[in-house]
């Protein structure tokens, strides 16, 4: 039985044994749930902190896999023409750092898709980015028995509150004045400053 997968533009080829009768077709979310097994596996293996699963990435991840296997085409832009970064502010994402991961394959080995993105150099990076906290998986089977694939990586910002917002702005302001040599600058409320004791 002969397998493949197509990570970006590169394809990979891999030859495995023939099979007496076809191994039972898991579920797609046990194949997401081994993908990110894998690449945990990995960081951990290389003392990197193990990414956490986002529900909303994994979102953002599905609806561009369904995407990609309704033009079977293998791409990292929407058929809208939208990219990661797009499709991100699209759902009211906040983060740091971005990287997306993209193949398809006619198989639903998660090991041997797995592999297919750490021989691949730039997706081998995305998988070991020591910035990347948070990842979303999905896998899309599509009419033509191909398994589409999206990681998307991130590393998340998360929003503040007003007061710790204001709190955070003002240390960072107070730093940049102690670096260049200057006093500290007190900072006043509206109120303290309308009605002074």
């Amino acid at each position: 039985m002969k397998k493949y997968l197509m990570v970006s533009m590169v394809t990979l080829w891999a030859w495995a044994g023939c099979f007496a009768s076809s191994p039972q077709r898991p579920d797609i979310s046990t194949i997401e749930k081994n993908l990110l097994e894998l690449l945990n596996k990995e960081r951990t293996a290389r003392y990197l902190t193990p990414l956490r699963f986002s529900p909303d990435l994994r979102t953002v991840a599905i609806e561009h896999s369904k995407d990609m296997a309704s033009q079977q085409i293998l791409t990292h832009l929407s058929s809208s023409g939208k990219s990661y970064l797009d499709r991100l502010v699209e759902a009211g994402l906040f983060f740091i750092e971005i990287g997306e991961n993209v193949a398809v394959s006619d198989t639903f080995d998660a090991a041997f898709i797995h592999q297919g993105f750490m021989d691949s150099p730039e997706h081998r990076d995305n998988i070991l980015n020591p910035q990347y906290d948070t990842v979303g998986i999905s896998v899309v089977y599509s009419e033509d028995r191909e398994y589409f694939v999206t990681q998307d990586f991130s590393q998340a910002l998360n929003a503040l509150g007003t007061e710790e917002a204001e709190i955070t702005i003002k240390n960072e302001i107070n730093k940049i004045r102690e670096n260049n040599a200057l006093p500290p600058i007190s900072f006043h409320n509206i109120a303290d400053v309308e009605h002074p004791q």
